[in-house]
C-alpha cells in the first residue's frame, strides 16, 4: 500500500527531529526543510502530499513560501506559529494554509490535523444521482466526473477545501446553509466554533468567482446564521 508523503518545513532542528520520529514511526515517508527556499527546491523535485509549514523562519519565512506555492500548486498545507491570535491565524488563512496550529502543539493534535485535511483533500465521493453529471447555478457548474468548477465556461482553479465547500453550496442552492453544518461537514465536527475558517474561505470563492466575471453576486451572507448560492432570477 503506499505510503503518505509529508514535507516537515521548520528552522528548528529539535521540532523537525520530533515530529519526523512520529510520523516515520505511524509509517509516512518524511521530508524535511530548514527554510522556505529549501522547501521550494525540494517541490520542484518531489511533491508530497501535505505540508506541515512553520511560520518564522530565516532565508524565507512561512507566510512568502505559502504565497509561493500556492502559486503553482493546490498541495496542502498546515502552518506552525508560536503567535496564536486570530489574526495570526487569519493571515495564515488568507494566504492559503488549510489550516493553523500554535506551538507549542501536542504531537497527536498535528497528526489528527494532518489526517483531517488529507482526508478532505481526498474526499472524491460525491453522493450523486448517476444520471446527474453536472451540477449548475446559472452561469457556475461543478462537472461531477472531473470535478472541474466553471463560471462563463471558464475553469476555476480551486484548492481542495475550497471545492468542498462549493460542493456543498451547489449541492444546495437556495437554501440557507448554517456555520455550524458547513463547518461540520467540510473541516469537521472539531471545528463547529471556528468562524474564521469559514468566513477566509468564502471570501476566496467569492473572489475566484468574481475574477471570472460571473453575472450574478451568487454567495449571499445570511447574517448571524451562514451562507446561501443564490440562483440568479
Amino acid at each position: 500500500m503506499r505510503k503518505n508523503n509529508i514535507l516537515i518545513v521548520d528552522d528548528d532542528p529539535i521540532i523537525i527531529k520530533f515530529v519526523k520520529a512520529n510520523f516515520v514511526a505511524d509509517g509516512w515517508l518524511v521530508t524535511t526543510a530548514n527554510n522556505g527556499q529549501e522547501a521550494l527546491r525540494i517541490l520542484n523535485q518531489n511533491i508530497p502530499d501535505i505540508i506541515v509549514l512553520d511560520v518564522l523562519m530565516p532565508v524565507m519565512d512561512g507566510m512568502e513560501t505559502c504565497i509561493q506555492i500556492r502559486k503553482q500548486s493546490s498541495i496542502p498545507i498546515i502552518m506552525l506559529s508560536a503567535k496564536g491570535s486570530s489574526f495570526d491565524k487569519i493571515q495564515c488563512l488568507k494566504l492559503g494554509a488549510d489550516d493553523y496550529l500554535t506551538k507549542p502543539f501536542d504531537i497527536d493534535e498535528l497528526t489528527a490535523r494532518v489526517e483531517s485535511v488529507l482526508r478532505r483533500a481526498g474526499n472524491k465521493n460525491i453522493p450523486r444521482n448517476e444520471d446527474v453529471k453536472c451540477l449548475k447555478c446559472g452561469d457556475i457548474s461543478l462537472n461531477l466526473d472531473n470535478r472541474q468548477v466553471t463560471v462563463n465556461k471558464r475553469e476555476i482553479k480551486l484548492t481542495p477545501i475550497e471545492l468542498a465547500l462549493f460542493q456543498e453550496l451547489i449541492q444546495n442552492p437556495d437554501k440557507v446553509l448554517d456555520h455550524r453544518y458547513l463547518l461540520s461537514k467540510v473541516w469537521g465536527p472539531e471545528y463547529i466554533q471556528d468562524k474564521a475558517y469559514l468566513h477566509v474561505f468564502i471570501s476566496h470563492l467569492r473572489k475566484k468567482i468574481k475574477q471570472s466575471n460571473a453575472k450574478s453576486e451568487y454567495i449571499l451572507t445570511i447574517p448571524g446564521i451562514g451562507y446561501m448560492l443564490k440562483t440568479p432570477r
